[in-house]
């Protein structure tokens, strides 16, 4: 591995979000090596030579790829969310993922509550899987509950399935620990050794590091790693 070399040939894209579910489901999808060849196909074809950053990316889009060709580019996302087995209230980080913008906690949200009268965008006209719990008046606790439990009955006997399955529970570290393993795991991509890793992270001693600190941050980046497949 060539020294400050990024082997996959992709930025890792800044997540900002407070919630450590949501951060590590979206950073759990965004840095997957099947995404990142996904992106950079999608990247090629409508000429995105390098992460655009800035949030006003629809201008940039319309300058620079065309008003005629959006609607191609947009299906193509969603042919790649397909691809990627991912369900469309991840829409919204498909699209900033793959122009190299940043993603925020408004958007990505795994739970909201639905009215019926003004569905969210990704609902409409969507041939996945989605499910809301109906509220009334009458309604308690107990009631929104087991209503909860029936749904992820349904969820285990989807992901049984190689036909409906689109995704697992995964385990979800302390929010110290997936940072710090998301930003080894990309220091280890732009080819830096477990060395030049330790010692950013202030370690100086050969010997502490041969003890203690190389085992560590070679499990860590093989931990993330194995998350990400």
């Amino acid at each position: 591995m060539n020294k400050n070399k990024n082997s996959f040939g992709f930025e890792p894209i800044q997540i900002n979000i407070k919630d450590l579910r949501a951060f590590t489901e979206v950073a759990y999808l965004i840095d997957r090596p099947s995404f990142i060849r996904e992106a950079k196909k999608i990247r090629e074809e409508y000429g995105i030579i390098q992460p655009l950053q800035e949030r006003d990316y629809r201008q940039w889009l319309m300058h620079n790829v065309g008003e005629k060709m959006i609607p191609s580019f947009y299906r193509d996302l969603e042919d790649m969310r397909h691809f990627c087995q991912y369900e469309s209230h991840y829409d919204t980080v498909f699209e900033l993922a793959v122009l190299g913008c940043s993603i925020r906690d408004s958007d990505y949200k795994h739970t909201c509550l639905i009215s019926f009268l003004k569905l969210p965008y990704y609902l409409k006209d969507s041939d996945t899987q989605n499910f809301a719990i109906l509220l009334t008046p009458q309604t308690d606790k107990k009631d929104v509950i087991s209503a909860y439990k029936r749904y992820k009955k349904i969820l285990e006997e989807l992901q049984s399935s190689p036909d409906t399955y689109c995704y697992i529970d995964r385990r979800i570290d302390k929010r110290s620990e997936i940072e710090r393993d998301r930003k080894w795991y990309w220091k280890r991509v732009e080819g830096k050794s477990y060395w030049q890793i330790a010692k950013e992270e202030g370690v100086s001693d050969r010997e502490t590091y041969d003890s203690f600190y190389k085992d560590r941050i070679v499990k860590a980046i093989k931990s993330y790693k194995d998350k990400l497949l």
